[in-house]
């Protein structure tokens, strides 16, 4: 994927004006960052959890990864605690009723 600044830009105003992200700011900030409000917040219907969270965090950024991969990756946003864990919130995420937000593989 090859993007320009310019559409980059247009589409964070438009996930900022849909509510989706905000903009942050803080002392000494020299460029703009931003905070996703899709899940969790007021402005979403997606409710997950931390480790929810941490494991389509990693698989937006990071593409398809073994359930190994992903208990180690996520690691500054969520400490799984065994593999266990990871297949547990794997399988919750590819069955919810509102529709999989993840699948094997293949699958």
């Amino acid at each position: 994927m090859n993007l320009t600044e310019q559409a980059v830009q247009e589409q964070l105003d438009n996930l900022v004006k849909r509510h989706f992200l905000r903009t942050v700011s803080g002392f000494g900030n020299r460029v703009t960052k931003y905070e996703q409000r899709f899940c969790n917040s007021e402005f979403g219907n997606l409710k997950l959890s931390a480790a929810e969270v941490a494991l389509v965090t990693t698989l937006l950024l990071r593409g398809a990864q073994t359930p190994g991969e992903l208990r180690s990756r996520p690691s500054r946003m969520y400490e799984f605690s065994d593999m266990a864990e990871v297949e547990s919130t794997l399988e919750r995420l590819a069955s919810r009723e509102d529709g999989p937000l993840c699948h094997p593989s293949g699958a």
